[in-house]
C-alpha cells in the first residue's frame, strides 16, 4: 500500500451536493470496498443548507420533493459516516478529496460530531501503491515510469469500454474501487513477470 496506508482497508467515497457555494450541503454519499460492496445513503439537508437547481435534479434523478421525503437526517448518516471511516484500520479513499473533505466536515459539523476524517488522494495513493508493488518485484526505478504508463493505458481502456460513470455517488465510488483494483492486479502480474524473468530480482532489492 501507499505511504500512510499499510494495512489498511480502503474505503472509496463519493458524495453529491446542491453546489459549490456556501449554501451547498452533500444531499448523497456513498462508500464501498475494493470488492465495490458498499452503502448509498441520500440525506435530508437542514432548512437553510436545501439549495437546488433543474441541473442538478436532471443528473442525480431525484427531485428536490424525494430528497425531502426520502432522504435521511443528517444526524443519522453522520454518525453511520463517522462509524465506517474512522477505525484505524480503514483508509477512506477519493477521488476529489478537496471537494470531499469540505463536504463531509459540512455533514459531520451539522450532525453535531467533531470526528476527523483523513482523506487519501485516489489518483497519489493507486500510483503510489503500483510502484511499490513494481519495486518490490525488484523493477528498477528507471523502468518503473513506462510501467505505470502502460497500466494507465490498459486502465484508460476499461474505463472507455464502461462508459459514462452517471452522476450518483454509489456508482461512482465503484467506478474508482474497479480502477484501484484493475491497476493493483496489473501491477502484480507485472511484478509477477518479472520474478519469473529475473528471479533474484526481488531478493536483489531486500
Amino acid at each position: 500500500m501507499a505511504t500512510g496506508m499499510t494495512a489498511r482497508i480502503p474505503l472509496f467515497v463519493s458524495l453529491t451536493a446542491t453546489g459549490w457555494d456556501d449554501r451547498s450541503f452533500p444531499v448523497e454519499i456513498a462508500w464501498c470496498d475494493s470488492d465495490g460492496r458498499g452503502e448509498l445513503h441520500l440525506i435530508h439537508p437542514p432548512p437553510d443548507r436545501l439549495g437546488w437547481s433543474d441541473g442538478l435534479r436532471r443528473a442525480l434523478g431525484v427531485s428536490r420533493e424525494q430528497l425531502e421525503l426520502e432522504g435521511r437526517e443528517v444526524k443519522e448518516v453522520a454518525d453511520r459516516v463517522a462509524s465506517a471511516f474512522t477505525p484505524k484500520k480503514v483508509a477512506v479513499v477519493s477521488n476529489y478529496p478537496a471537494f470531499h473533505h469540505l463536504c463531509l466536515n459540512r455533514l459531520l459539523v451539522a450532525g453535531g460530531l467533531r470526528a476527523r476524517i483523513r482523506l487519501y488522494d485516489l489518483w497519489r495513493s493507486k500510483w503510489r501503491t503500483v510502484a511499490a508493488i513494481l519495486r518490490g518485484a525488484g523493477v528498477p526505478d528507471c523502468s518503473v515510469p513506462d510501467l505505470k504508463r502502460e497500466i494507465a493505458e490498459a486502465l484508460r481502456h476499461a474505463d472507455e469500454v464502461r462508459g459514462p460513470p452517471g452522476y450518483r455517488a454509489l456508482p461512482e465510488a465503484q467506478r474508482d474501487a474497479s480502477g484501484w483494483t484493475d491497476a493493483l492486479r496489473l501491477a502484480q502480474e507485472i511484478a509477477a513477470r518479472w520474478r519469473q524473468a529475473s528471479p533474484t530480482a526481488g531478493s536483489r532489492r531486500s
